[in-house]
């Protein structure tokens, strides 16, 4: 069965500082929000959910502030679930990071950079770090699944399908 692509790289600023929390299953999680320009013209601006997982989520949480500006590669999710107050159905699309560059402080702080995640670009003068990225078991998909053996391979800061540590509302 063919596989579709569920891939987004995007560069914006955080709208506010990042939160992190803990799963039930004590997995770091971090949120965070990020405005991403789409032209020229003022008020011509995307804003999008950002979810990180495991030491990708504890880096940012440490490192980015509001203003900060990042490079995100990751997929796409869409959460469904029932409004409490209002009993509709609902939904929620977020950007799962699988790895985050830090391009910049906020504005009028001065310059840094960053990444964490997966190998950040070459070294010297302005160049971002280089934190190491933690080890990846070998591809085993919890049910012997095609898909999961992909996921962790690729998204293995997320947590695994159909684990306790979904994105909780």
């Amino acid at each position: 069965m063919p596989w579709d692509l569920n891939v987004i790289m995007i560069v914006g600023r955080l709208t506010r500082d990042p939160e992190l929390s803990y799963t039930q299953n004590n997995t770091p999680m971090c949120r965070f929000s990020i405005a991403n320009n789409r032209g020229n013209q003022e008020g011509d601006v995307n804003f999008f959910d950002v979810v990180a997982w495991n030491k990708t989520a504890e880096v940012v949480h440490q490192v980015v502030r509001k203003g900060s500006q990042v490079a995100i590669e990751g997929k796409l999710k869409q959460n469904k679930f029932v409004d409490k107050t209002t009993g509709q159905n609902r939904s929620v699309v977020n950007i799962i990071a699988s790895s985050v560059q830090f391009l910049g402080s906020p504005r009028g702080q001065g310059e840094g950079g960053g990444a964490y995640g997966q190998e950040a670009g070459s070294e010297g003068g302005g160049a971002p770090r280089s934190y190491p990225r933690r080890p990846s078991a070998p591809a085993q998909g919890a049910h012997g699944n095609q898909d999961d053996i992909v996921f962790e391979k690729h998204f293995d800061d997320a947590p695994p399908p159909g684990s306790d540590d979904e994105v909780p509302f």
